[in-house]
């Protein structure tokens, strides 16, 4: 494999989460922009609301957190309030729960790479081009020159 296939594989690699972050960008902006009830319309409106209403969350963990990791006190309900769980725990409890999920989420996150590289890989093979295959626990296959 030449150095061209994989700066080309790595940069069909971008382009498909590129399109994939455009439409969540997408959705998030259509469902913010719905008003209460809408959700209920069609199925479509559902995903949009639903994908506004997760982003919404994720919003509020982040800034829990990075208010935690400067050793403030975490946040994570909508009103700002201490999240209740995480405030009756001690603080370093809190700090190493924090890590816990930060760190399955870059698991989650590896997984989903490890998973679009063998799907770009075997479409690859399939047009009959060579390509290195990485799966999770296994060493790369180079081909065959």
């Amino acid at each position: 494999m030449g150095e061209s296939d994989i700066i080309r594989f790595l940069a069909m690699w971008e382009l498909i989460h590129e399109s994939a972050d455009e439409g969540l960008k997408a959705a998030i902006a259509r469902g913010s922009a719905q008003e209460s009830g809408d959700m209920a319309r069609d199925p479509g409106a559902f995903v949009d609301g639903l994908t506004a209403m997760v982003d919404a969350e994720k919003d509020r963990i982040k800034t829990g957190l990075s208010s935690s990791a400067k050793g403030g006190e975490p946040t994570g309900q909508a009103d700002g309030s201490k999240t209740s769980v995480v405030s009756t725990l001690p603080p370093v409890q809190a700090s190493i729960d924090d890590l816990r999920f930060e760190i399955a989420a870059l698991r989650g996150q590896v997984e989903s790479l490890t998973t679009s590289v063998d799907a770009l890989s075997s479409r690859l093979e399939n047009a009959g081009l060579n390509s290195i295959r990485v799966q999770s626990g296994s060493s790369c296959r180079y081909p065959k020159d």
